[in-house]
C-alpha cells in the first residue's frame, strides 16, 4: 500500500483587527471626533483566514460588520469594539476610545471703556479695550 501524508498546520494566532477612523478627528490626550466621523474595520488572518468581523458601541450588542462605514452619535465619551474571528475559532477584540464633540467653541467679547451697542454694531472710543475669550468644554480650542 502506498504511503499517504497529511500536513497539519496549527493555527493558534488570532486575526488582526483594526478600527479605522475617518475625518474629522483631532488627537491630543484623547481622540476627538464628531457624530459625522465615519469608521471602518479591517481584519486579516494569514493562516486560516477571517470568518467573521463584528463591532459594538459602548459595550452594546455585537453587530455583524458588512464593510460599510458607520458613525457614533451622542456627544461625550464612547468606546468602539471590533472583534474578528478566524476560520478555526481564534478571536481578537480591539477597543478604541473616542470623544464625540459636536458643539462649536463659545466666543465672548467684552469691552472695557466707553462703548455703546446699537443693533449689531458697537461704537467704542479710541481708549476702549476689547477682549475676546473662546472656550470649548470637550476638545478645546486649537486656534482663534
Amino acid at each position: 500500500e502506498a504511503e499517504n501524508f497529511l500536513t497539519v498546520v496549527v493555527d493558534s494566532t488570532p486575526p488582526d483587527v483594526t478600527v479605522n477612523v475617518g475625518e474629522p478627528k483631532y488627537a491630543s490626550d484623547k481622540l476627538y471626533v464628531t457624530s459625522k466621523t465615519p469608521y471602518t474595520i479591517s481584519a486579516s488572518d494569514n493562516l486560516s483566514g477571517v470568518a467573521s468581523v463584528e463591532y459594538g458601541i459602548d459595550s452594546g450588542i455585537w453587530l455583524k460588520y458588512a464593510d460599510n462605514a458607520f458613525i457614533v452619535e451622542g456627544e461625550g465619551a464612547h468606546s468602539i469594539g471590533a472583534m474578528a474571528t478566524d476560520n478555526v475559532g481564534n478571536v481578537k477584540i480591539e477597543t478604541l476610545s473616542i470623544t464625540v464633540d459636536d458643539t462649536p467653541p463659545a466666543t465672548e467679547i467684552s469691552f472695557e471703556g466707553i462703548n455703546r451697542a446699537s443693533g449689531n454694531e458697537v461704537l467704542v472710543s479710541p481708549g476702549t479695550s476689547i477682549y475676546r475669550s473662546v472656550t470649548d468644554n470637550l476638545s478645546g480650542v486649537v486656534a482663534t
